[in-house]
């Protein structure tokens, strides 16, 4: 699975993209907003986004609204240190496909992963 990660810390980024590429997955990395538009534009498009909300230049909402606004579809997935109601309301709305809180969970990651996207090679699982 090609996976967009946008995250500007740049520890849980390098952690996150290595867990997934130990997984087989293909990991666009992004630290920012902005970074991560470019890539979505410059790119084969990925099949998931996997989109932190607090980030600078542009942040999660922005790079939802230009993903939508470019015609992307994929499945996104907000990964957020803030598990308030109303963001998780408001990516609802926005036909967000789950809102993971920090620290994350590896597995349900992997699982909600393959849930939005069935017709994807299945991680391994080694």
């Amino acid at each position: 699975m090609r996976l967009l990660l946008a995250e500007d810390n740049a520890l849980n980024r390098d952690m996150l993209a290595r867990r997934l590429r130990r997984r087989g997955h293909t990991v666009l990395e992004a630290c920012d907003g902005a970074e991560a538009i470019a890539l979505a534009r410059s790119t084969a498009p990925a099949d998931a986004v996997l989109l932190d909300l607090d980030m600078p230049v542009v942040d999660g909402w922005g790079v939802l609204h230009a993903l939508r606004a470019m015609g992307l579809t994929m499945p996104v997935f907000i990964l957020s240190a803030h598990s308030l109601k109303d963001d998780r309301e408001r990516a609802a709305a926005l036909g967000v496909s789950g809102y993971l809180s920090k620290p994350l969970d590896f597995d349900v990651l992997l699982q909600r992963l393959a849930q939005a996207c069935p017709d994807l090679d299945a991680p391994r699982t080694d």
